[in-house]
């Protein structure tokens, strides 16, 4: 008896703007289409690798994977060569998230497989076989559930769904693309 729930990708996006919210990506729009002034320039691209390190770290992190923030900044500002496995799945997810452009689940795969290509190429880019867990460690060795995933026999299905619902979203106009996309 497997229950499988089904995340709504547009009732996430539509339930996030705050005033807040709503006023950054007022100025966001308000920008479309401009190009920027070269320090304006700059200040965009640098605030992109910071968004993108920033990114690649907590998603790690998440995962229990951390590296020191000066072997993140060799080994994605610099371009060192990943030695552990924590430095292979840093590098890995940093690589997978530069070739985000479009979403279908060959894609996802894809992504999936560059993120263990250095560490282990067999295991990337396939769906997982095995039940994993999110869990925290509290410093002393315990370890607390904060979240069971999806059961593998479920996980293909719910990709599906959401590369569905991703793709559907993109031609609503009453979804906001700025918030679709992290969501």
């Amino acid at each position: 008896n497997s229950f499988m729930k089904i995340f709504s990708l547009k009732e996430n996006v539509l339930a996030l703007p705050n005033p807040q919210i709503l006023n950054l990506l007022q100025a966001i729009e308000l920008r479309r289409g401009q190009t920027f002034s070269l320090p304006h320039l700059k200040n965009v691209n640098r605030l992109h690798v910071l968004s993108k390190r920033r990114s690649t770290t907590s998603s790690n992190a998440i995962e229990g994977i951390r590296v020191t923030p000066k072997r993140e900044a060799d080994l994605l500002s610099l371009g060192m060569k990943p030695e552990a496995y924590e430095e292979f799945m840093l590098t890995g997810y940093n690589a997978a998230l530069e070739r985000v452009l479009e979403l279908d689940e060959r894609f996802i795969l894809d992504l999936h497989a560059l993120m263990y290509q250095g560490y282990n190429p067999a295991f990337g880019g396939k769906w997982k076989d095995s039940q994993n867990y999110i869990t925290q460690d509290d410093g002393k060795g315990n370890k607390a559930l904060l979240f069971t995933p999806s059961k593998p026999e479920d996980v293909p299905a719910l990709m599906g769904n959401l590369v569905w619902q991703y793709n559907a979203c993109l031609q609503d106009p009453e979804v906001n693309r700025l918030l679709l996309i992290p969501v």
